[in-house]
């Protein structure tokens, strides 16, 4: 059986404009994960990436993309995701204890692979323009 039934056939998704994304991601493994594959993936055209260590100073209007951390993030952020009146699409990464309290476009388990996080990406940024 070939591998070639699993590749993705369709067109590159570069945008003329910069995809802004934005990482929530306490732990600094994670981070540096995200970051690299992020940098990574020319497909996406200019990035714009920034990193958060709260919520509290996230601005909803400059970004396209929102991945969070979900097994290190506070009480009060998830409140503040939760309660989100933005329409940016949100990653989680991580283990959802009550899928009641979360507004999250894709949840990914904490093993994901490369290829689990550019088409979640894919999905939530790029389909749905």
């Amino acid at each position: 059986m070939s591998g070639l039934q699993d590749l993705d056939t369709r067109p590159a998704a570069v945008t003329p404009e910069p995809v802004r994304v934005v990482v929530f991601a306490p732990d600094d493994e994670l981070r540096a994960w995200l970051i690299e594959e992020l940098s990574l993936m020319t497909w996406m055209g200019a990035l714009q990436l920034d990193t958060l260590t709260s919520t509290d100073s996230l601005d909803p209007a400059a970004l396209d993309l929102l991945i969070v951390d979900l097994d290190r993030m506070s009480a009060a952020d998830v409140q503040a995701i939760a309660t989100r009146s933005w329409s940016a699409p949100v990653i989680a990464i991580g283990t959802m204890r009550d899928r009641r309290e979360y507004q999250f476009d894709q949840v990914l388990g904490s093993g994901l692979t490369s290829r689990e996080l550019k088409t979640a990406i894919r999905q939530v940024v790029f389909d749905r323009r």
